[in-house]
């Protein structure tokens, strides 16, 4: 486990070697055997649920941009392209929203789910790579209880489920990345790598492999 300029695990942590940066709060297991191979909580066919939900709402063919401080409503809806925006942006999101090349977002750029769905959750899909610059974030309704999620179909594994890296950062590039930011959202990569800076922290993260 690497920690770049700091990482701080609350809990336990189970690893082979850990990076002089990394604070663990919890249990320390060095040498730890990697875990059995278990199956994602969402299928392939939540997910060609949601897709067909997004293409029901409506097709976008062309990428989608937003300059600096733009506000925009999206979804549900499938946009066969990019979705740029620049800083201080906020993106309504009704879900569910897919994007069918790349995500990169600004400086202190929002995504948020319409008040409308009040406890309920959504979904950003995303097929090709993200980059969500400092201060970005993924918020709900704004109910307790409501989340958003960054899901990405990026496959980082080149074709090595097995996760016999080569190089480090797996036989694939980078899927998702992270700047210096709090997310109070869910990110889930479940054939990803996801590159996390400093002082980024997070609700939850589910990936193939974080760095």
């Amino acid at each position: 486990i690497n920690g770049g300029n700091g990482l701080t695990i609350k809990k336990n942590a189970y690893y082979q070697n850990l990076g002089l940066s990394v604070t663990v709060k919890g249990t320390k297991y060095p040498n730890s055997a990697d875990p059995p191979p278990t199956v994602f909580p969402i299928s392939d066919a939540n997910v060609a649920d949601w897709e067909n939900q997004a293409v029901a709402g409506g097709v976008t063919n062309g990428s989608v941009v937003g300059g600096n401080s733009c506000t925009m409503t999206l979804g549900p809806r499938k946009i066969v392209g990019d979705l740029t925006l620049g800083n201080g942006c906020t993106v309504t999101v009704k879900t569910p929203l897919w994007v069918t090349v790349n995500i990169t977002a600004g400086t202190n750029t929002n995504f948020v789910l319409d008040s409308s769905y009040g406890g309920e959750s959504g979904v950003i899909i995303v097929d090709g790579t993200t980059h969500l610059d400092n201060g970005s974030d993924f918020k709900g309704s704004g109910t307790a209880g409501s989340y958003l999620t960054l899901f990405s179909n990026y496959d980082s594994t080149g074709g090595d489920p097995s996760g016999n890296c080569t190089n480090g950062l797996g036989t694939g590039q980078v899927a998702v990345d992270v700047g210096n930011s709090a997310i109070s959202g869910i990110l889930y990569l479940p054939k990803g790598i996801i590159n996390l800076s400093s002082g980024a922290s997070f609700k939850e993260v589910t990936a193939w492999e974080i760095v």
